[in-house]
């Protein structure tokens, strides 16, 4: 998704590895925390949580192989 601009807000991708894929959840719900400033110096700033339902799609992904250490010292 293209969220630099703000299009487009309901994609995100994250990345992570387990070695039970069948152990994720499919859908969960994403707690955001905001903080509130207060209206006067005097107050306490607010806490106010944002949920939100989500649905999880996993990706089987390639695994991506690191260059030999020999190739890696030749190139520092």
């Amino acid at each position: 998704p293209h969220t630099r601009s703000r299009d487009d807000l309901a994609t995100f991708r994250l990345s992570d590895r387990t070695h039970d894929p069948a152990g994720i959840r499919r859908d969960a719900v994403l707690e955001i925390v905001e903080q509130i400033p207060a209206r006067s110096s005097s107050d306490a700033p607010s806490i106010r949580t944002l949920t939100f339902p989500i649905s999880i799609a996993i990706v089987r992904a390639e695994m991506l192989r690191a260059a030999p250490l020999a190739r890696r010292r030749d190139r520092a």
